[in-house]
């Protein structure tokens, strides 16, 4: 067992360690004194080691956060009063601690205890063993099938933790190991898992932030088109108040045209209408005063009067009809929404794909079918770096345009490659779009890079936002 170190002191306080801390460069602090120094020298959720100046991520909770150093002696604990024996009732250095009758034993109690029949198997510990081999007894749990042993071994073949008797018995000739240097190995791997929850947390985390982006741009957009659906209602407006002055005009002209025939009409009635009152006057007149002479004289002249006046039609003529007749409104002239969702899909590529070297070193993926709409994505080896491609197959488009987003994925996503662009396809210059990446073919192939699984497979993500399509 490794023993403590019980010299070394804390370079902060300069005393001895008080609950030590040690933090990711291996150095050690007292937890105290470690949470003060964070409070002060901690900028952007890192702060520098007290000792050697290397940047530490901050945990949230502070120094209590890091890791306890089981192989540096705690003068906090070294300072506490020796429990007395709890046997003999006399000792005040017991030295033992039984974890199954829960009782300190001095040294001659401790040996006839562990000779009694009801204590035999328990789990007896000394009290100076490190903190480390105190805190693994205080995990330590007894065997369900052998209530008098704890669990301290892991079978590797039922992947079961068991304890010495199931050793000796079900699991002997089974690959086994102390729980400790199972510890040590899932430790490592709980960290390695750690660090993936952390980048899965902070890739939703940046996610939650675009998705939040994304709704304030909803919201934009809305004020914008409505906007521009008001301006358009007075576009609309103001082009039928300018139509409906017009057409009140030419209204005005024709009643206009109208009234001034109508005016001339009346204005030769009522001319004739004098002249014939005159010449009636004038026949009266001369059959009152018997004017024989001037009557005889002028009865010629009366008489093709009358035939001119017979051959005149004496008629009032029909009004021009005018009048204003309404069309229906056609509506669709205002506008209408168009709604151009974005397509998300993605394709898995092999490694094994790529042709050998000197060959062609450009893979295509099946057709992808989403909404109506045939798209492929290509992979091109190249030397600088990796080469990703969007393509559309549609035979029955004749223009297409919109955005694109293509995504390497990575295990790690914050690591995850994106590249984005701009598409506008037309049928007879049809030609896939590219984009360039620093990823280079022997990043792409390291399983350690986080970019290709245990099956040597990598996945590319496309997202097209579609604005104008036409087939």
């Amino acid at each position: 067992m490794a023993e403590k170190v019980t010299r070394r002191a804390c370079s902060i306080c300069l005393s001895d360690f008080k609950k030590p801390r040690i933090i990711d460069c291996h150095h050690s602090f007292c937890e105290k004194c470690l949470d003060s120094y964070m409070k002060t020298s901690t900028r952007d959720n890192t702060f520098p080691c007290p000792m050697c100046r290397q940047q530490i991520s901050a945990p949230k909770g502070g120094a209590k956060a890091f890791a306890m150093n089981f192989y540096i002696d705690d003068e906090s604990e070294r300072n506490c009063k020796p429990e007395p024996c709890g046997m003999c009732k006399t000792s005040n250095t017991s030295q033992f601690r039984c974890k199954d009758c829960d009782r300190y034993l001095c040294s001659s109690c401790k040996s006839m205890h562990d000779t009694l029949p009801p204590c035999i198997g328990h789990h007896v510990v000394t009290l100076d063993a490190t903190i480390l081999g105190d805190a693994k007894q205080k995990e330590k749990k007894n065997c369900q099938k052998h209530s008098d042993s704890c669990l301290e071994f892991y079978c590797r073949a039922c992947k079961q933790v068991i304890c010495m008797k199931c050793l000796m018995t079900r699991h002997k000739d089974h690959k086994t190991s102390d729980i400790v240097d199972v510890w040590s190995e899932t430790a490592k791997e709980l960290k390695e898992i750690e660090a993936v929850l952390e980048d899965t947390i902070a890739q939703l985390e940046e996610n939650s932030v675009s998705i939040s982006d994304n709704i304030i741009k909803i919201q934009s957009y809305v004020v914008k088109s409505c906007e521009r659906v008001d301006q358009q209602v007075q576009k609309i407006c103001t082009a039928a108040q300018k139509a409906g002055d017009d057409l009140k005009t030419r209204l005005h002209i024709a009643f206009d045209e109208e009234e001034e025939k109508m005016k001339k009409l009346l204005k030769g009635t009522e001319d004739g209408a004098k002249e014939l009152r005159i010449n009636a006057q004038c026949v009266a007149d001369m059959i009152q005063n018997e004017q024989m002479v001037k009557a005889v004289e002028g009865l010629p002249t009366l008489r093709s009067r009358i035939e001119e006046i017979n051959l005149v039609e004496i008629d009032i003529p029909e009004l021009s009809f005018i009048s204003f007749k309404e069309y229906k409104i056609d509506m669709s002239q205002l506008g209408t929404i168009i709604v151009n969702p974005a397509v998300t899909f993605h394709h898995d590529f092999f490694l094994n794909q790529f042709k050998k070297k000197g060959r062609n070193n450009e893979i295509e993926s099946r057709d992808i079918k989403q909404d109506g709409l045939v798209w492929y994505l290509t992979v091109d080896k190249e030397q600088t770096g990796m080469t990703f491609g969007i393509g559309l197959a549609n035979e029955n488009i004749k223009s297409l345009s919109g955005r694109y987003t293509l995504t390497l994925t990575n295990k790690r996503h914050r690591k995850s490659v994106k590249m984005s662009g701009y598409i506008n396809f037309k049928k007879e210059n049809s030609k896939t779009y590219i984009s360039h990446t620093d990823v280079t073919w022997a990043q792409l192939c390291d399983p350690t890079q986080g970019f290709v699984d245990s099956k040597k497979r990598f996945t590319v993500k496309a997202s097209v936002s579609v604005r104008n399509v036409q087939k």
